[in-house]
């Protein structure tokens, strides 16, 4: 009994060797099949959400930043504006009193 048994599991060894074979391609090809219309599709869909909102933060940081920059170029040019008003009032005294020693 042992004897045809094991003729039998003898016999069998091409066939499971076979059906090993599909099923290891089979698995491959499901694989290849699910990444690519499966995990890949996913993945890109996340990579450009997160790129959409890294790009609406960093747009809304410059454009604070842009805001911030030029409201110091605002105060720094009436601070320029002022400091020339005041060289000016200076400037005119001095040609006031250089005209009033020569009288």
């Amino acid at each position: 009994m042992l004897s045809v048994l094991a003729d039998a599991v003898v016999d069998a060894s091409p066939y499971l060797q076979i059906a090993s074979g599909f099923a290891s391609l089979g698995f491959a090809v499901w694989y290849a099949w699910y990444a690519t219309t499966v995990t890949i599709p996913n993945i890109v869909a996340q990579n450009s959400a997160t790129i959409a909102n890294m790009l609406a933060e960093f747009k809304a940081e410059l454009k604070e930043q842009r805001q911030t920059e030029a409201s110091r170029i605002l105060a720094s040019a009436e601070l320029a504006k002022e400091g020339f008003k005041a060289l000016s009032d200076v400037t005119q005294a001095v040609n006031d009193l250089r005209t009033s020693m020569k009288a």
